[in-house]
């Protein structure tokens, strides 16, 4: 459950454009968003989630990505609220 903290400073410079150029990444939020991928066949990387924060909804969703091969990294909140823009 611990993510490496060199892992989570780099989601966080996700946030700026200058980390978003640097890494040719960016951080998608929320259980719509990630929904309308899936829909779309547009797999992420990696999701963070907190199981413990997780909506009946969010959890069959991070299931669905799980099982197409995306890697989820389960958090605590308090990281995940580190790394979060909302």
């Amino acid at each position: 459950m611990a993510v490496p903290r060199q892992q989570l400073k780099d989601i966080k410079s996700l946030r700026t454009k200058k980390g978003r150029n640097a890494h040719n990444k960016f951080v998608a939020e929320g259980v719509r968003l990630l929904e309308t991928a899936l829909e779309r066949s547009k797999l992420p990387q990696t999701i963070l989630c907190a199981p413990e924060a997780l909506s009946e909804r969010a959890t069959a969703l991070v299931e669905r990505f799980r099982h197409s091969g995306v890697q989820v990294e389960e958090v605590r909140s308090s990281e995940l609220a580190s790394v979060a823009d909302t």
